[in-house]
């Protein structure tokens, strides 16, 4: 694979070189030292937002598709990995944005740094995970919100999993997920557990065509904070903007950051 070489020798990508890559890797027809070289190339440097855009690209054309009838559809699923161990503010998020008229696709896995994932606390709620895409679908219909468990959706990952187990360390694979839900959301607010990675996710979802998105960091969570300012990047109408969010500006007042922490899936649906 020249792509890849290339990739290893420190040279940037087009989207549809990287997508090619994917592609492969999500089809099982890459053996297990060709996906440890292309996990590594990237953890060398930065993957450039064309070049994310292109791995998104593959993981959401091999997914389940969901057959959605709705034209407008919104994700706030997160990066995850901040550390924080917090309560699971974007689920309890997106029933709320669904309460007011906006069709929620929550995208969604089990705890992987936490002790407590989307997937477990609505388990806990007795939510089935495992719906078929059109039940999904039409549950999104009839109540504005649908759970997508990532690993349903995306079956072509475990051929990723022996080499990011084998390398024990984060990989391009941890900022993907919330990028590539099967339903395309055209309206995103993605937290990212680090800074540094609001610029890329931003330009990303740009890339991808997404035509409203709010990329946040918030005092060490990926989330909007409400101990202090959040930094974040507006994408609207092609458009890339920073900006400093301050609790008291949406008319919020401040709280401690200890007062979000959660627990196991039991006390957090509590």
């Amino acid at each position: 694979m020249i792509a890849l070489e290339r990739l290893e020798a420190g040279q940037i990508l087009s989207q549809d070189e990287v997508f090619q890559l994917f592609s492969r890797v999500i089809q099982g027809l890459c053996d297990e030292q060709s996906i440890l070289r292309l996990l590594l190339a990237f953890n060398k440097r930065p993957p450039q937002p064309q070049e994310l855009a292109g791995a998104a690209r593959a993981l959401r054309e091999a997914a389940l598709p969901v057959p959605i009838s709705t034209g407008q559809v919104a994700d706030n699923c997160g990066t995850g990995g901040d550390g924080s161990h917090s309560l699971n503010i974007s689920t309890a998020a997106a029933f709320i944005a669904a309460a007011a008229g906006v069709p929620m696709a929550k995208h969604g896995n089990r705890s992987v740094s936490s002790r407590s994932g989307s997937a477990d606390v609505l388990e806990q709620l007795g939510i089935p995970l495992h719906l078929e895409p059109q039940r999904a679908a039409s549950c999104l219909d009839q109540a504005g919100i649908c759970f997508l468990f990532a690993p349903q959706y995306h079956s072509g990952i475990r051929h990723v999993m022996p080499a990011r187990k084998a390398l024990g360390v984060r990989t391009i694979f941890n900022i993907l997920g919330p990028l590539v839900n099967p339903t395309c959301p055209n309206i995103q607010l993605m937290g990212v557990f680090d800074p540094s990675l609001i610029a890329l996710i931003a330009g990303t979802l740009k890339e991808l065509g997404c035509q409203r998105a709010l990329v946040v960091h918030g005092g060490g969570l990926d989330e909007l904070a409400v101990h202090g300012p959040s930094h974040a990047v507006l994408l609207k109408d092609g458009d890339l903007q920073e900006m400093e969010i301050q609790p008291e500006s949406v008319g919020l007042d401040l709280f401690a950051k200890e007062e979000l922490a959660g627990g196991t899936p039991k006390h957090n649906t509590e």
